[in-house]
């Protein structure tokens, strides 16, 4: 966003502002925004915009923190139970090869 901020002559905030669309923005800026944007190559990266709006919402920081923990506890409890029912698979198996 600093390179099309300088090659704009305007400020970082702008550019982001014009890139989300901000009613604040004029919509010659955000068209001269846009433009300079993809003649640069930029590409918005989802994971840092998602996490922006956090941060912009004001929302606590261990929020995402939680989001976070919830997502690892979901991958840790779907993991055991896979492995759990892998080796009840495995004791079957044993089972019939012996009868």
């Amino acid at each position: 966003m600093k390179d099309i901020a300088n090659a704009l002559g305007i400020s970082k905030v702008c550019v982001s502002l014009a890139l989300r669309g901000a009613k604040n923005i004029s919509e010659e800026t955000k068209k001269r925004v846009f433009e300079t944007a993809y003649k640069m190559g930029y590409k918005k990266d989802a994971l840092l915009s998602n996490v922006m709006a956090n941060i912009r919402s004001r929302k606590k920081k261990d929020d995402l923190n939680k989001i976070i923990k919830k997502h690892i506890t979901l991958e840790v409890m779907l993991l055991t139970i896979m492995l759990s029912l892998q080796l009840r698979l495995e004791t079957h198996v044993l089972i019939m090869e012996k009868a």
